[in-house]
């Protein structure tokens, strides 16, 4: 379909043999190995130079020499992790010196002194272990932390993925609600600023779209099964410069190799609904419902071993996920006005009317199916040289379905169909050249193909149902949506080792080739306020032919409501009619990004490191996207302004553009701009202008201090700049959103249903609302449109850390480090289409708002606020440095061997937060725009707590071992995320104006007495009355209940000024060996077979109103925005409507008949609700299945010979 690498593909492979072939020093991102380095001396404390130094990794044979320098210094670089390793140390006339059982972790630098002795005797060492975790490492400047082999097989895990091991990390926060799996976010940082390098190759997803930063993440699978993974490494601050490409942090993975034994293991781990927990809310019948149908299948095995001793090795992993995840629905808690019946109905006349079932809105079932296989080769070509070659191949289907909810209804016809496939390819080679010099090559390739898709070829169907809505039709992110991605990367290191220096310099190279076609809404979406005015609508577009229809709605009309459709503007002009996948609105777009840099590690003494370098990253796109210029207007006037709608926005001026009759692909436009605009600055941005490629500077410098030289005392600590990468998919933007690409219909006013996605809605069915345009030809142009500043910058940020490590008695060690992070370019979104606010809110919240048009039951002509209504917004996209993030964290660790068995243990406290302007938690820029919570409107956003904040949190790890037997327990406790307080609006409300024909995320202003706001009577589910009075009354009380809002009366809430409750949770592993000795004596090898036994969320087992966990809230709306005093005669007084009280007492009583409530209904309803860790805390527990928030017990069996 596409040739993406064709400008990009020989570059790298070319790049790749001129380094090797020259040595060039360069260096790849991604850690793999480890180093031991230490000194050579005499009985007298004298160096002695020229020792040989030779250390064997003792399960594969594979060997690393050198000779000491004339200090007596000796370095062992790029050795294969794990172990055990043994060491021998000679010198003509000294006795031979022995170490056995060193294990060696990912990133670490094992030190190790020897002193050899006069005289021919083989001197034996003690045999030892590396410290596991690499706390008291030479190495070590910032905060990390490494999880080996033994700690991967010990810990509690259901998804077998990163997330299980990255949550280990104390500045780390894993949201595992995620429909694209687990989120993510380390060190108060965007889950998408992370890098992800398996075997030193970048395998995030490039483009951004993976809530948890991997290729394929999107349909919730893992990118490489755990089970060829030998050794993870979390870096928050690594102040080594060849580490880059994350603001947030780095996880580095190394897979296993295989050895001189053969071995290999069968395993599955599997779950049921049988050993799930219940709901964590009862019904109003008291019964806590069980999960139907609730299976996941995981088979796998893994088999290593040698193709010629010592010399070459393989290893192979293929494993099979299937899993079905039942989406239940509970209709007790639903909040909305409608019930089973008007659902039924809804399905019915669709059936009839339109020949489309949008099928079942009751219990559903997501399903997850994966194949994953790795190959790997190690070949130790000498002891100098050692080349490694992997593939890993990993394909996830998706089908995901929408559960019904306490807030929304949705039917399967909403699904999203997802398959994506990834393709993996790294190469490495290591060598040592002399005593003094070593290089790394690496060369990674990784193709990923995502296909995106709706479960039906439905217009997109949105009813608000009082409280509550209704959601059927196509998924309105999938109707178009394929994603390909090819990666190349290219890393080589070259590292000089003189006197006390090891100097490195080296480089790292990216290049892409993205190609996506995403059209939004490309079947249509429609917004209807009730579903009476809905199924009048589907009336209409079907002619009205069923009983229903005819006698409900015998004179169907179109309804008046919001509609909208993103179509491809191309395939318009050349009537083609192409819609979804077929689309042609996209084009491939090739980008690169450069990095060199060059260290100084310096051995000040032997207990003192000082490393300090700089790096230069390059980034740019090369390719330039399409874009709308008038002819006449000019391509350059001067200052670079083409564009007439832009130079209308940069001067405040009218638009008044005559087309020329000779290009059929203008049209006459005159748009009148509002009295006194003076302008938006447009700060260098333009259509079809890419960001210009920037050069950008981290310096860093870090060190390590042993104090007393015993690895007793350690402090260590830094500061230096991280620079990021910008996800993709927001410059990527500018290849669909600039007027020519893609169009947008958007209207308010009698839109007809087109069920038929090729016959959807376009601006040529009502010319006079856009423009005026009367032909395809003419339709450029629309849609949206993203330019980016001259300054834009990717995402940086600097950063500082100080810790110090303590042993302590009885085997303990203490640690206490903190971070300070600053913000230096992040994210900024501004939509110059908006015209300023003209007015504002009455009362004593007086907000500005953008009163264009005249407000209809509280609905604002959002075309009347554009500066060029044929575009639907125009987005300049900057950055800023307003934001920072810190955390503070002490730990205390464990390790104990004695003869009762292994006893491991830590446990840690953090305290941590983050602010910023925009957190950038959307793959659109629009939504980037829209999706922030505010006061003076949404171009009008300043720095505030962001979604990343962590707040309190506890992580308590225990672990024992005797023989064959293991226990081990994770305790988790965390503060609630944090979310904010909003207005609503309820289907027709837009009360601020300028949202852009979404909610205004107008924070909620506080009043001092609710009786201060303006209130309706209304009627819930179309039964209870409640009066203004009694909304008021409860309205405070409800305000009364939650500290965040009884503390900020007669003021506007801050964004994210509260929390969900605190979280407990407490996981546990049980692992029994069974057979071993009988396997060993019966086949004369070691064999084992084992049983597991995790238990996730233990605390809710125990006790089910325990372990709940609270996901996905964002914002809450408080009140609901209805109407204005008297809108049309200027009177902004804001009408609201407070329901949820009454909802809830409809909820808890079923049995209740009546049409009002008595005083004593009343404050029994009120007093149901305002309890903050009840009903309220109940409404946003879980956004999905409440998985997080029940019991779940995984068995796992396996063989390992």
């Amino acid at each position: 379909m596409h040739d993406p690498m064709k400008r990009w593909a020989t570059i790298p492979i070319l790049l790749a043999i001129f380094l090797v072939v020259s040595a060039i020093p360069a260096m790849g991102q991604g850690v793999t190995t480890a180093t031991m380095r230490g000194q050579v001396t005499d009985d007298t404390g004298e160096p002695l130079p020229g020792a040989n130094v030779i250390a064997v990794h003792e399960p594969s044979g594979t060997q690393y020499g050198t000779t000491s320098n004339p200090n007596g210094r000796f370095t062992l670089p790029n050795m294969r992790v794990g172990g055990p390793y043994r060491l021998r140390v000679t010198f003509v006339g000294y006795e031979p010196y022995t170490q056995t059982g060193l294990t060696l972790d990912l990133n670490q630098v094992y030190e190790l002194d020897v002193e050899l002795r006069p005289g021919t005797e083989e001197l034996e060492g003690v045999e030892v272990t590396a410290e596991r975790g690499g706390i008291f490492n030479a190495e070590r400047t910032g905060i990390e932390r490494s999880i080996g082999a033994d700690e991967i097989d010990s810990a509690p895990t259901l998804g077998r993925d990163l997330a299980d091991y990255t949550r280990l990390t104390p500045q780390a926060y894993v949201e595992n609600d995620d429909d694209d799996g687990p989120a993510i976010s380390i060190a108060g940082q965007n889950n998408r600023f992370n890098s992800i390098f398996i075997d030193g190759a970048v395998n995030n997803d490039v483009f951004g779209l993976s809530a948890q930063g991997t290729n394929g993440g999107q349909t919730g699978v893992t990118p490489i099964s755990l089970d060829a993974i030998e050794q993870f490494q979390v870096s928050l601050s690594p102040f080594d410069v060849t580490q880059s490409g994350f603001t947030g942090g780095a996880i580095n993975a190394v897979t296993r190799s295989g050895t001189n034994q053969l071995e290999g293991s069968f395993y599955y781990f599997g779950r049921r609904d049988w050993l799930t927990g219940r709901d964590p809310i009862a019904g109003p019948d008291g019964v806590r419902g069980r999960l139907n149908q609730f299976s996941d299948n995981r088979f796998g095995f893994r088999l290593g071993g040698p193709i010629v001793q010592d010399e070459l090795f393989f290893f192979v992993n293929a494993e099979y996920l299937d899993r079905a995840i039942p989406q239940p629905y509970a209709p007790s808690t639903y909040i909305g006005d409608s019930g089973d019946d008007t659902f039924e109905t809804i399905q019915s006349v669709l059936q009839q009317e339109l020949n489309f079932d949008p099928g079942s809105f009751r219990d559903k079932t997501t399903t997850v199916e994966s194949p994953k296989v790795f190959a790997k080769l190690n070949w130790n070509v000498s002891q100098n040289h050692k080349l490694m070659l992997r593939h890993s191949y990993t394909k996830g289907e998706n089908t995901d379905q929408f559960r019904s909810a306490s807030g929304e209804i949705n039917y399967t016809s909403s699904a999203e169909v997802f398959p994506s496939t990834t393709n993996s390819t790294a190469f490495e080679v290591n060598s040592t050249f002399g005593d003094n010099m070593s290089n790394k090559f690496i060369l990674g390739y990784t193709r990923v193909r995502d296909d995106r898709n709706a479960a039906a070829i439905f217009p997109t169907i949105n009813i608000t149902d009082g409280q509550g809505e209704i959601n059927l039709g196509a998924e309105p992110f999938s109707t178009a949506n394929i994603l390909e991605q090819d990666v190349f990367t290219v890393t080589n290191n070259f590292s000089y080792f003189v006197g006390d220096h090891t100097l490195t310099v080296g480089t790292h190279n990216e290049f892409y080739s993205i190609f996506n076609n995403f059209i939004p809404f490309n079947y249509g979406w429609y917004f209807y306020d009730s579903p009476e005015q809905f199924l009048e609508g589907v009336c209409a577009a079907g002619g009205g032919q069923s009983s229903f229809c005819q006698n409900n709605y015998p004179n169907a009309q179109d309804a008046v409501i919001f509609a909208q459709r993103g179509f491809s503007i191309p395939d318009l002009r050349d009537g083609t009619g192409q819609f979804g996948d077929n689309a042609n609105s996209s084009e491939t777009f090739n980008a690169f990004q450069l990095g060199l840099y060059a260290q100084d590690e310096w051995r000040i003494s032997d207990n003192f490191r000082l490393t300090f370098g700089l790096r230069l990253d390059v980034p740019k796109i090369t390719t330039e996207p399409p874009f709308y210029g008038e002819n006449f207007d000019g391509r350059d006037d001067g200052d670079g302004v083409f564009n007439s709608t832009l130079r209308a926005i940069r001067e405040g001026e009218e638009i008044d553009v005559q087309a020329d009759p000779n290009d059929p692909l203008q049209t006459d436009v005159t748009f009148t701009n509002v009295s006194g605009f003076d302008g938006y600055d447009l700060k260098g941005a333009e259509p079809g202008k890419t960001p210009a490629a920037q050069f950008l500077l981290s310096p860093r410098a870090g060190f390590n201090w042993d104090v007393q030289g015993d690895n007793a005392t350690q402090i260590r600590g830094g500061v230096g700049i991280f620079t990021g990468r910008v996800p993709y998919v927001w410059p990527g933007g500018m290849f669909l959103n600039n007027g020519v690409s893609n169009g947008i219909y958007a209207r308010f006013g009698e839109n007809p249903l087109r069920p038929d996605p090729a016959n959807g809605l376009t601006p040529l069915d009502f010319p006079s609302d856009f423009g005026g345009v009367t032909s395809a030809e003419a339709l450029a142009p629309s849609g949206r449109l993203e330019i980016f500043e001259d300054d834009f910058k990717y995402p940086q940020v600097v950063r500082t850390n100080l810790g110090i490590d303590q042993r302590l008695p009885y085997g303990f060690v203490a640690t206490l480090e903190g971070q300070y992070t600053k913000t230096l370019s992040n994210l900024t979104v501004f939509n110059m289409n908006i015209k300023p606010a003209n007015a504002t809110l009455n009362g004593p919240d007086d907000r500005p708002i953008w009163a264009y048009g005249t407000p209809d039951d509280g609905e604002w002509d959002i075309s009347e606020a554009l500066i060029d209504p044929r575009y639907e917004a125009i987005h300049r996209v900057g950055s800023t440095s307003k934001g920072y993030t810190y955390d503070i964290t002490g730990r205390l660790q464990n390790t104990v061997d004695t003869q009762y068995g292994l006893f491991n243990s830590s446990v840690s406290y953090t305290y941590g937060d983050a602010f910023a302007v925009n957190d950038g938690t959307s793959s659109q820029i629009n939504s980037n725009w829209e999706d922030v919570e505010n006061v003076n409107g949404l171009n009008g956003v300043g720095r505030s707590r962001s979604d990343f904040s962590i707040g309190h949190r506890v992580l308590a790890s225990f672990r024992y071992k005797v023989g064959g037997t293991e226990l081990s327990v994770l305790y988790n406790g965390e503060s609630g995320r944090p979310f904010s307080y909003i207005i609503g609006g309820s289907g027709d409300g837009f009360m601020v104006g300028a949202g852009g024909g979404g909610d205004d995320r107008a924070l909620f202003y506080v009043p001092e007495n609710a009786s201060n706001l303006v209130f309706e009577d209304i009627t819930v589910r179309g039964q209870l009355d409640v009066t203004a009075e009694q909304q008021a009354q409860a309205l405070d009380a409800f305000i009364n209940g939650i500290d965040a809002l009884s503390e900020t009366r007669g003021g506007y809430m801050e964004r994210n000024d509260d929390r969900t409750p605190f979280e407990h949770v407490v996981d546990l592993r049980f692992r029994q060996e069974i057979f071993g000795e009988f396997f060993d004596e019966t086949f004369e090898r070691q064999q084992s077979l084992e049983f597991t036994l995790d238990i996730f969320n233990f605390t809710n087992l125990l006790n089910e109103k325990w372990g709940r966990r609270y996901f996905g809230v964002g914002d809450f709306s408080v009140t609901e925005f209805e109407n204005f005093v008297d809108g049309p005669n200027g009177d902004y007084t804001p009408v609201y409507s407070f329901t949820r009280p009454f909802t809830n007492f409809l909820n808890e009583n079923p049995q209740f008949d009546g049409t009002s409530l008595t005083q004593d209904e009343l404050e029994r309803a009120i007093e149901a609700y305002d309890s903050k860790d009840d009903v309220f805390r109940d409404q946003i527990i879980d956004s999905g299945s409440n998985y997080g928030s029940r019991w779940q017990i995984q068995i796992g069996f396996r063989y390992t010979f």
